[in-house]
């Protein structure tokens, strides 16, 4: 089982990675690296003891009926079973419809000590989720002809199962991921009709380095696919003691969505503070899309991970750099 789950979770991201023909996309937050277990499930329990994240997203605030996303995840590390299991809930509300999408996953990853520098983790997520519009804030005809009100339409809710996989790979200044999700790919239509969950690929890498006592960099990127659609995050954020300041950019340029565009979506900026075991972050997106009258989007980070300091006894714990 110790390196059964690496390799079967390895086999599942090369064998995807080809990609599909995909029509829609996945929720994204800026500060994707406070989102561990979103962001790929192989971080769960990469952190020793416990440790619980909360985000939340406001996509375009300008614009009615926009993009709402929130997070709560909790992650436990077993040192006896060189095991992570974790619980992570993503509640997504988008559209003139309210439609509400509702997952709640379980995850497992095991950890194997690559080297005495070098750590690596393989998981799995399960995952159950939900979709359903919101037709209480529409007026239907036979309400205005009646004075009274409507029946809701029936069968709009969809119920699902699904998997996703990933690896990661990491020293105390290196980190590298692959993630790919929905691999069941399972029907999403809230209509008759079959319209499955595309599937999600991504690659996420990055290093923090010093510059002096107190000043650390900490760059990364962030790369991510569904068939026709593709992005990439990129910047570096600042570590100056306890307050953390980033500059990040959203867009693939050389990759165009359609004739004569330019695909660019925002320019983030970042402050925040990491006191021990506690990050509270707050990020704002600048529009250079289209969108450029949207209002942006803001967004709003917190994990609390009390035993950062503490290491397992017998082990030479390696912290992961996406975190600390």
């Amino acid at each position: 089982m110790n390196r059964l789950l690496i390799y079967f979770s390895l086999l599942f991201t090369l064998f995807t990675l080809t990609g599909t023909v995909l029509y829609a996309q996945e929720p994204n937050f800026t500060q994707f690296y406070a989102a561990p277990t979103y962001l790929n499930p192989a971080f769960t329990g990469a952190a020793p003891y416990y440790r619980i994240s909360a985000n939340y997203r406001k996509q375009w605030w300008n614009i009615s009926n926009a993009y709402e996303t929130q997070t709560v995840g909790f992650e436990y590390q077993s040192d006896n079973l060189n095991s992570g299991f974790g619980f992570l809930a993503v509640q997504d509300k988008a559209g003139a419809l309210g439609v509400k999408s509702l997952q709640l996953s379980l995850l497992y990853s095991y950890k194997i000590r690559l080297s005495e520098e070098w750590v690596a983790h393989g998981a799995l997520q399960g995952t159950y989720g939900s979709r359903s519009p919101n037709f209480s804030s529409f007026i239907f005809e036979d309400e205005l002809l009646t004075g009274g009100t409507t029946l809701e339409p029936q069968g709009a809710s969809i119920n699902y199962f699904n998997l996703s996989s990933g690896i990661v790979a990491y020293n105390e200044t290196y980190w590298f991921g692959v993630a790919v999700h929905n691999l069941l790919r399972p029907n999403q239509s809230i209509a008759k009709g079959s319209s499955p969950l595309p599937m999600h690929i991504s690659i996420q890498s990055g290093m923090k380095f010093p510059i002096t006592y107190d000043i650390e960099l900490a760059p990364a990127l962030f790369f991510q696919t569904q068939g026709a659609f593709s992005q990439l995050d990129l910047g570096t954020n600042v570590h100056l003691g306890a307050f953390i300041t980033g500059l990040w950019y959203r867009g693939l340029p050389i990759k165009a969505i359609a004739p004569k565009t330019f695909n660019q979506d925002a320019l983030a900026i970042l402050t925040g503070v990491q006191y021990r075991g506690f990050y509270a972050g707050l990020s704002y997106d600048f529009r250079i899309s289209g969108l450029k009258n949207s209002g942006g989007s803001y967004e709003l980070a917190i994990v609390y991970h009390p035993f950062h300091d503490r290491r397992p006894k017998g082990d030479k714990y390696i912290k992961c750099p996406a975190f600390y």
